[in-house]
């Protein structure tokens, strides 16, 4: 039994772990209208629906549960802009990622510096064709890589929509987050002015909570993360197999 990670088999084709699960969470309607599970530009009319069960009660940003169309100027035309139903919660691609300022290697399954978002160290390292593959084709997370622990490993994450380039949930990176961006940290304009057009700092977690931000374990307990967790300890809960002896305060 593996984690259901998404994947970008081919230009122009993705299959999220929110599009796998979706008959789980009464949503077969929707995923009858994804042939085979994998997403094109020819369901984007499947994809214009808000799902209340993908929005955090505390979002202000999406009233209906999707993107403002071409919100995004840069990507204005892209099919992922057209008001596609946005989602507050990710998976957790690790506590790796690729580039300044707050590039970290990877630990365990995956040491080593990232490419693009791929080898991340957590339970949704993401899959795409055009990457290398270190002899595998496709990578999945199951229950026996969670050397850490399941009730020490992040799973899943909050986000806000307004702040990511990224959100809808047919989307492969849409679906995805590291915790090596430090918790909350760009949940207002002030904090994120500095990084403007910088497509690297959309991919925290971060919510409208006060102090903090909820994460669900790969045992499926939920936890509240307060914003003055130290490094160390929030870096430990986003690998499956760092070898840390911290986790949770």
């Amino acid at each position: 039994m593996a984690f259901p990670n998404g994947q970008q088999p081919a230009w122009g084709q993705h299959t999220t772990w929110i599009v796998k699960t979706l008959p789980f969470f009464e949503q077969q309607n929707i995923a009858n209208l994804i042939p085979n599970g994998m997403f094109t530009s020819a369901q984007v009319p499947a994809a214009q629906v808000g799902l209340p069960v993908l929005t955090c009660p505390s979002e202000t940003y999406l009233p209906d549960g999707r993107l403002t169309p071409g919100g995004n100027i840069l990507r204005s035309t892209w099919w992922w802009n057209q008001g596609l139903g946005s989602t507050n919660y990710k998976g957790c691609n690790g506590s790796n990622w690729l580039g300044a300022p707050y590039q970290r290697d990877g630990v365990g399954r995956f040491p080593g510096p990232m490419t693009d978002l791929e080898w991340g160290d957590g339970a949704f390292p993401r899959n795409k064709y055009t990457r290398p593959t270190r002899g595998i084709e496709y990578v999945d997370t199951t229950f026996g890589d969670l050397r850490d622990g399941s009730s020490n490993t992040v799973c899943i994450g909050e986000s806000l929509p307004e702040w990511c380039d990224d959100s809808c949930f047919v989307d492969d990176n849409g679906t995805l987050a590291t915790m090596a961006i430090p918790v909350n940290l760009y949940k207002t304009q002030v904090s994120r002015d500095p990084f403007a057009g910088d497509w690297r700092v959309s991919y925290g977690f971060a919510s409208n909570h006060p102090g903090g931000v909820v994460f669900g374990l790969c045992d499926g307990s939920a936890h509240f993360v307060s914003d003055d967790v130290s490094n160390d300890v929030y870096w430990a809960m986003g690998t499956i197999s760092g070898g840390e002896t911290l986790a949770f305060d």
